[in-house]
């Protein structure tokens, strides 16, 4: 459906990718991986130089965990997650 739908419904295509990312490997191996690291650049910034942003943070676990187990969300848990 590619980023326009993403874009439309106010999400960054990056996170959205990241957060599909964390779900798969949770579904995948039952657990989430705590070294999940993404570049960030800050070369529009006086000496500007990447930096290390960690995406695995705790509201991201609920709402993967909230994912993976669809049968036991509830439909407003997982908007609100969102």
């Amino acid at each position: 459906f590619g980023k326009g739908l993403i874009k439309r419904c106010r999400l960054s295509p990056d996170a959205f990718v990241q957060m599909a990312l964390q779900l798969a490997y949770y579904r995948q191996h039952g657990e989430l991986c705590g070294m999940a690291l993404e570049s960030a650049h800050t070369r529009h910034f006086f000496h500007g130089r990447s930096e290390a942003v960690r995406t695995v943070t705790s509201d991201s676990v609920a709402f993967v965990k909230a994912m993976a187990h669809l049968d036991t969300a509830s439909a407003e848990t997982k908007l609100h997650l969102l």
